[in-house]
Protein backbone atom coordinates (compact mmCIF):
# COMPACT_ATOMS: atom_id res chain seq x y z
CA UNK A 1 0.00 0.00 0.00
CA UNK A 2 2.85 2.34 0.86
CA UNK A 3 4.45 1.83 -2.56
CA UNK A 4 1.28 2.63 -4.53
CA UNK A 5 0.59 5.65 -2.34
CA UNK A 6 4.09 6.95 -2.94
CA UNK A 7 3.69 6.50 -6.70
CA UNK A 8 0.29 8.19 -6.69
CA UNK A 9 1.63 11.09 -4.61
CA UNK A 10 4.69 11.46 -6.83
CA UNK A 11 2.55 11.59 -9.97
CA UNK A 12 0.24 14.20 -8.47
CA UNK A 13 3.16 16.32 -7.30
CA UNK A 14 4.91 16.13 -10.65
CA UNK A 15 1.86 16.68 -12.82
CA UNK A 16 0.04 19.07 -10.49
CA UNK A 17 3.02 21.37 -10.09
CA UNK A 18 2.92 22.40 -13.74
CA UNK A 19 -0.56 23.82 -13.56
CA UNK A 20 -1.84 27.36 -13.33
CA UNK A 21 -2.82 28.56 -9.86
CA UNK A 22 -6.53 27.88 -10.03
CA UNK A 23 -9.13 25.25 -9.30
CA UNK A 24 -11.72 25.58 -12.01
CA UNK A 25 -15.47 25.47 -11.78
CA UNK A 26 -15.21 22.87 -14.53
CA UNK A 27 -13.38 20.49 -12.19
CA UNK A 28 -15.92 21.14 -9.43
CA UNK A 29 -18.75 20.21 -11.83
CA UNK A 30 -16.82 17.20 -13.08
CA UNK A 31 -16.32 15.97 -9.51
CA UNK A 32 -20.06 15.99 -8.91
CA UNK A 33 -20.92 14.46 -12.28
CA UNK A 34 -18.36 11.65 -11.89
CA UNK A 35 -19.62 10.88 -8.40
CA UNK A 36 -23.27 10.81 -9.44
CA UNK A 37 -22.90 8.92 -12.74
CA UNK A 38 -20.47 6.26 -11.59
CA UNK A 39 -22.35 5.49 -8.37
CA UNK A 40 -25.62 5.32 -10.34
CA UNK A 41 -24.13 2.73 -12.68
CA UNK A 42 -22.40 0.68 -10.00
CA UNK A 43 -24.71 -0.24 -7.12
CA UNK A 44 -22.92 -0.88 -3.85
CA UNK A 45 -20.20 1.70 -4.44
CA UNK A 46 -20.01 4.93 -2.48
CA UNK A 47 -18.24 8.10 -3.60
CA UNK A 48 -16.41 10.92 -1.91
CA UNK A 49 -14.02 13.63 -2.97
CA UNK A 50 -10.53 13.61 -1.46
CA UNK A 51 -8.57 16.77 -0.75
CA UNK A 52 -5.60 16.84 -3.17
CA UNK A 53 -2.08 17.14 -1.86
CA UNK A 54 -1.45 20.63 -0.50
CA UNK A 55 -0.06 22.83 -3.24
CA UNK A 56 -1.65 20.82 -6.05
CA UNK A 57 -3.30 22.96 -8.68
CA UNK A 58 -6.13 22.14 -11.06
CA UNK A 59 -6.49 18.66 -9.56
CA UNK A 60 -9.42 16.74 -8.16
CA UNK A 61 -9.18 13.34 -6.49
CA UNK A 62 -12.29 11.19 -6.38
CA UNK A 63 -12.63 7.96 -4.41
CA UNK A 64 -15.09 5.08 -4.66
CA UNK A 65 -15.43 2.31 -2.10
CA UNK A 66 -17.23 -1.02 -2.01
CA UNK A 67 -16.48 -3.04 1.11
CA UNK A 68 -12.74 -2.84 1.59
CA UNK A 69 -11.97 -2.12 -2.10
CA UNK A 70 -10.95 1.48 -2.81
CA UNK A 71 -10.52 3.05 -6.25
CA UNK A 72 -9.10 6.54 -6.72
CA UNK A 73 -9.26 8.75 -9.76
CA UNK A 74 -7.10 11.84 -10.03
CA UNK A 75 -8.09 14.34 -12.72
CA UNK A 76 -5.63 17.04 -13.70
CA UNK A 77 -6.70 19.96 -15.86
CA UNK A 78 -4.11 21.56 -18.12
CA UNK A 79 -4.23 24.97 -19.74
CA UNK A 80 -4.02 23.45 -23.22
CA UNK A 81 -4.53 20.11 -24.88
CA UNK A 82 -0.91 20.21 -26.04
CA UNK A 83 0.26 20.51 -22.42
CA UNK A 84 -1.82 17.47 -21.45
CA UNK A 85 -0.43 15.48 -24.39
CA UNK A 86 3.12 16.38 -23.36
CA UNK A 87 2.50 15.51 -19.70
CA UNK A 88 1.09 12.07 -20.52
CA UNK A 89 3.97 11.43 -22.90
CA UNK A 90 6.44 12.52 -20.21
CA UNK A 91 4.82 10.23 -17.62
CA UNK A 92 5.19 7.28 -19.96
CA UNK A 93 8.77 8.29 -20.79
CA UNK A 94 9.72 8.39 -17.10
CA UNK A 95 8.36 4.87 -16.58
CA UNK A 96 10.31 3.67 -19.62
CA UNK A 97 13.51 5.23 -18.25
CA UNK A 98 12.99 3.33 -14.97
CA UNK A 99 12.54 0.10 -16.96
CA UNK A 100 15.74 0.78 -18.92
CA UNK A 101 17.74 1.50 -15.77
CA UNK A 102 16.52 -1.73 -14.18
CA UNK A 103 17.38 -3.69 -17.33
CA UNK A 104 20.90 -2.22 -17.34
CA UNK A 105 21.27 -3.47 -13.75
CA UNK A 106 20.05 -6.91 -14.86
CA UNK A 107 16.91 -6.51 -12.73
CA UNK A 108 14.09 -6.72 -15.26
CA UNK A 109 11.21 -4.41 -14.43
CA UNK A 110 8.05 -4.00 -16.45
CA UNK A 111 6.24 -0.82 -15.47
CA UNK A 112 4.35 -0.15 -18.70
CA UNK A 113 1.93 -3.05 -19.05
CA UNK A 114 -0.20 -2.20 -22.06
CA UNK A 115 -1.31 0.61 -24.35
CA UNK A 116 -4.94 1.72 -24.38
CA UNK A 117 -5.27 3.75 -27.59
CA UNK A 118 -9.06 3.29 -27.64
CA UNK A 119 -9.58 4.82 -24.19
CA UNK A 120 -10.64 8.46 -24.66
CA UNK A 121 -7.69 10.15 -26.45
CA UNK A 122 -5.29 7.35 -25.53
CA UNK A 123 -3.64 5.96 -22.45
CA UNK A 124 -1.75 3.07 -20.93
CA UNK A 125 -1.69 0.64 -18.02
CA UNK A 126 1.26 0.84 -15.67
CA UNK A 127 2.44 -1.09 -12.64
CA UNK A 128 1.64 1.04 -9.59
CA UNK A 129 2.13 -1.88 -7.16
CA UNK A 130 0.39 -3.76 -5.82
CA UNK A 131 -2.26 -3.01 -8.45
CA UNK A 132 -2.00 -1.80 -12.01
CA UNK A 133 -3.15 1.74 -12.72
CA UNK A 134 -4.55 3.39 -15.82
CA UNK A 135 -3.38 6.74 -17.14
CA UNK A 136 -5.29 8.39 -19.96
CA UNK A 137 -6.10 11.71 -21.56
CA UNK A 138 -9.25 13.39 -22.81
CA UNK A 139 -8.55 16.73 -24.45
CA UNK A 140 -6.85 18.91 -21.79
CA UNK A 141 -7.53 16.51 -18.90
CA UNK A 142 -5.30 13.70 -17.61
CA UNK A 143 -6.78 10.93 -15.50
CA UNK A 144 -4.99 8.45 -13.27
CA UNK A 145 -7.07 5.54 -12.00
CA UNK A 146 -5.79 3.07 -9.40
CA UNK A 147 -7.01 0.56 -6.87
CA UNK A 148 -5.49 1.75 -3.61
CA UNK A 149 -6.89 -0.85 -1.26
CA UNK A 150 -6.73 -3.44 -0.03
CA UNK A 151 -3.03 -4.00 -0.52
CA UNK A 152 -3.40 -7.56 -1.77
CA UNK A 153 -5.98 -6.55 -4.40
CA UNK A 154 -4.34 -6.54 -7.82
CA UNK A 155 -7.16 -6.74 -10.34
CA UNK A 156 -6.27 -4.74 -13.45
CA UNK A 157 -9.83 -5.18 -14.72
CA UNK A 158 -11.22 -2.93 -11.98
CA UNK A 159 -8.84 -0.06 -12.83
CA UNK A 160 -9.77 -0.44 -16.51
CA UNK A 161 -13.50 -0.56 -15.68
CA UNK A 162 -13.35 2.68 -13.69
CA UNK A 163 -11.18 4.32 -16.36
CA UNK A 164 -13.74 3.41 -19.02
CA UNK A 165 -16.59 4.76 -16.90
CA UNK A 166 -14.72 8.04 -16.38
CA UNK A 167 -14.01 8.20 -20.14
CA UNK A 168 -17.71 7.59 -20.87
CA UNK A 169 -18.72 10.43 -18.54
CA UNK A 170 -16.21 12.75 -20.22
CA UNK A 171 -17.42 11.77 -23.69
CA UNK A 172 -20.96 12.78 -22.72
CA UNK A 173 -19.81 16.27 -21.63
Amino acid sequence: MKRISIGFVALLLFLGSAQAQRHSERLDRLSKILGDKIVAGMPGWTHRSIEPIEGSRSVIVEQWEAGNVIVRVAVIEYDTEESAVAALKDSRHRLKVEEDIAAARKKPLRLIKDDLPELADGGFIWDARPSDAVAFRKKDLLMFVSVTGPQEYNDTALSKLFAQRVADVLAAQ
